[in-house]
């Protein structure tokens, strides 16, 4: 099969859109299949497919000929224009809701909508799939090469984890309330801040202002196998996003690497984590520290959510994953077929 894998962000640049077109088009090469893929982001690297940066017109309408299906990570109203020229061919990944972080819409967010109805569509959720009418659902991948457990949960010497970046969707200001809630009933647990982003001077003086600070350690940004030794020092990530997160990685690789997740109840967290671990109400500290106390109280008791999580985790290896895509392209060419 002839894959043209489009999507505006690109390594070098980091995010969940860009590591899923990179597992995604690496796997869909490992399984034999020919893979170009576009990009809007500039820079270099080397990879298993051809990789067009910024291309031009004329370069993105041969590679609409050249290819059996055509994938785009999101919908771009830029780039929406294939659907008019092969509108058989076109596959869209749904990696967000198209929506503000109160839920409401822009004109430019039910456009996107509106385009979305017109197009196969693969949702990262059942929340992204209700909130855009995706026929399909697929959970995102995560890097089960790199993403597994390596220390014992009794062995761990760290408590809590949070992972991401550090803006105020995310909601790590959340936890540390929820933490200085805990300082005053006695509980001192151990955090652990690891990303970056324009609020991290914000939060590394609330911090001090709460009196937390010998409790938390900001590392920065990190990747790969670092990170992963990182996150199997510690029993629970929380995930604690203001917003209603359309999925989370992060979480699926936390929980891949044995800590027991705390996430936001509203949104695709819950589907990231699939009932092997714990929910609160978004942006709400008390009743995080509430589930905080409970799993500090009693952690073996919390550890036994993650009882068959290792059956979830198949489901969301990269090849799983690409398989699961590979079949609905495969449908959607044998419906075209039929349709001609």
């Amino acid at each position: 099969m002839k894959i043209f894998f489009f999507t505006t962000v690109f390594a070098p640049s980091i995010g969940g859109i860009e590591r899923m077109a990179e597992m995604l088009c690496a796997e869909f090469v490992a399984m034999g299949h020919e893979v170009q893929l576009a990009t809007l982001t500039p820079g270099n690297g080397r990879f298993p497919y051809p990789v067009i940066r910024r291309p031009k017109f004329t370069q993105f309408l041969s590679l609409l000929h050249w290819c059996d299906i055509h994938i785009q990570a999101n919908v771009s109203l830029k780039y929406a224009w294939p659907l008019l020229v092969v509108p058989k061919k076109v596959v869209y990944r749904y990696a967000n809701a198209y929506q503000r972080d109160d839920g409401s819409r822009s004109l430019i967010d039910f456009a996107k909508v509106a385009l979305a109805a017109r197009a196969c569509g693969i949702a990262n959720s059942h929340y992204t799939a209700a909130r855009t009418g995706a026929t399909h659902v697929v959970l995102n991948a995560y890097d089960d090469s790199t993403f597994r457990i390596t220390t014992p949960w009794q062995e761990r010497k760290r408590d809590l984890v949070f992972l991401g970046r550090l803006v105020s969707q995310k909601g790590c200001d959340t936890l540390l309330q929820a933490l200085a809630h805990l300082r005053g009933q006695g509980l001192f647990p151990t955090l652990t801040v690891i990303g970056d982003g324009p609020d991290r001077p914000m939060l590394e003086t609330m911090s001090a202002e709460l009196n937390l600070d010998r409790q938390i350690h900001f590392t920065g940004t990190m990747q790969g196998q670092p990170l992963a030794d990182l996150l199997n020092c510690h029993r629970f990530m929380v995930v604690p996003s203001r917003y209603e997160e359309p999925f989370g990685i992060v979480a699926l690789e936390g929980l891949a690497c044995g800590c027991v997740p705390i996430v936001s109840e509203r949104g695709g967290l819950v589907d990231a984590i699939s009932g092997h671990g714990f929910t609160f109400p978004n942006g709400d500290p008390i009743a995080l520290a509430k589930v905080l106390t409970e799993c500090l109280h009693r952690p073996e008791e919390a550890q036994q959510r993650l009882v068959g999580a290792e059956s979830h985790l198949a489901r969301c290896r990269a090849r799983s994953v690409a398989e699961q895509y590979i079949n609905i392209f495969r449908q959607k060419i044998g419906e075209s077929s039929c349709s001609k």
